[in-house]
């Protein structure tokens, strides 16, 4: 009975065991899906604030752009105007009203985007100073090209003296400002883009980390479920045989314990077992049932002292 009993109580702790290795790996399933969502909506994030950050440094370049090619048109038709009033020609070719026109139009469409887009109010306010002073620029241009096709080139010189140098010179600081204001804005972009970077890299690698650090924690525990299984397995093995032993009508008792000792050998890995006779007053140690090798079962059979015996240590420990 006190060898059944051990064996049924063995059995239900490791089924306590296996309980609680499921409950380990069922909550690293959820962890690992939670992270994996997790994961999955940063993704996305990151993804959206990098084509933000992309979105406004295209935009900025494109102002940059626009405005680069402003200035050199300014200059390009400054040095237009001077040539007809040298020459007193006008050609298709070389008219600055109408090199200026199309860079106008492109300009119009640019201020407006800025005047009712989320730009704050300093490139708002460089903006708006650049616009009207481009339109002087080209309204004189138009009048020094009126006044060189009607002869007046003493009138057009003083065009150009009183209205067009000084706002080509302005033009050109509000340009450069507003050109500078927009490089200073990307380079604040890009800088912060790259430390969102960092950031985000560094909770990605947090949450892959995490994730792979639960997944061993399942490894482990899914590994302790196999052997948890295989061992309750052996054992339901070995208490079916011993149940099939102890209720076996075709054995004696002697048959039966004889099965039960090559039982309990095989159980524990251990060459001998064995039913003693003690007489602690005699010291006397009698093998009444023996498993063993056969070169050992005629000496470990003998009549021996007790207190040569392991069995000395059993009795003495209860």
């Amino acid at each position: 009975m006190h060898t059944r009993g051990a064996v049924v109580f063995t059995s239900l702790d490791d089924m306590r065991k296996l309980s609680n290795v499921t409950k380990i790996v069922s909550g690293g399933f959820i962890a690992i899906f939670v992270i994996l969502l997790l994961l999955l909506l940063f993704w996305n994030r990151n993804n959206s604030l990098s084509n933000e950050h992309l979105d406004f440094v295209i935009d900025e370049n494109g102002e940059v752009r626009l405005l680069t090619e402003t200035l050199q048109m300014v200059q390009t038709t400054r040095a237009l105007v001077y040539r007809a009033v040298v020459t007193g020609e006008v050609s298709g070719d070389h008219d600055p009203a109408t090199a200026l026109k199309q860079l106008h139009e492109q300009f119009d469409v640019t201020s407006e985007a800025v005047k009712n887009g989320e730009f704050d109010e300093t490139e708002k306010e460089l903006w708006f100073k650049v616009h009207p002073l481009l339109h002087t620029f080209g309204e004189s241009t138009d009048r020094v090209m009126d006044l060189v096709r009607q002869g007046q080139r003493q009138q057009a010189s003083e065009e150009i003296a009183n209205v067009i140098e000084p706002t080509q010179r302005e033009l050109h600081a509000a340009i450069e400002a507003l050109k500078q204001y927009q490089t200073r804005q990307i380079n604040d972009e890009l800088a912060e883009a790259k430390e969102k970077t960092t950031q985000n890299n560094l909770i990605f690698w947090v949450l892959l980390g995490s994730m792979c650090l639960v997944a061993g924690f399942m490894r482990v525990a899914i590994k302790r479920t196999t052997e948890t299984e295989r061992q309750i397995g052996r054992q339901s093995e070995n208490i079916r045989a011993l149940f099939e032993i102890s209720a076996s009508p075709g054995m004696s008792v002697d048959q039966q314990i004889d099965e039960t000792l090559k039982l309990g050998a095989r159980v524990f890995g251990l060459p001998v077992a064995k039913v003693s006779k003690i007489n602690v007053e005699e010291d006397r140690n009698e093998s009444v049932y023996l498993t063993a090798p056969e070169p050992a079962r005629a000496t470990m059979s003998a009549v021996r002292p007790l207190s040569e015996t392991y069995c000395s240590i059993v009795y003495a420990n209860e």
